[in-house]
């Protein structure tokens, strides 16, 4: 994606690629397992003093039942906030799918 104003998005460019894959795992069919990597610049005009950021993430989705999903996830942050004085960091997560 490119902003066309970057006068009033604080976003400039946004890029993103992944791969997934479902039932890796023997008996474990409907589980996907994902990788994704996306990379945002920010707007000179809006925020001068940050460059990008970038994001690695790997999640697993575990499928309960036909209606329940949990999806842990992991993240590795580079460059938080665009400012190159942070290191990069880890986060983790999950999600709750229920569908009713």
């Amino acid at each position: 994606s490119l902003s066309l104003d970057p006068d009033n998005n604080p976003l400039a460019s946004y890029a993103a690629a992944g791969l997934l894959s479902q039932g890796i795992l023997p008996g474990r069919q409907q589980d996907v397992i994902a990788l994704g990597f996306n990379r945002s610049e920010f707007s000179q005009s809006i925020a001068p003093n940050q460059s990008y950021e970038g994001v690695l993430e790997l999640n697993y989705t575990i499928q309960i039942s036909e209606s329940l999903q949990i999806q842990p996830l992991m993240q590795w942050i580079i460059n938080p906030s665009g400012i190159g004085s942070k290191p990069a960091i880890w986060a983790t997560g999950a999600q709750i799918n229920l569908s009713i």
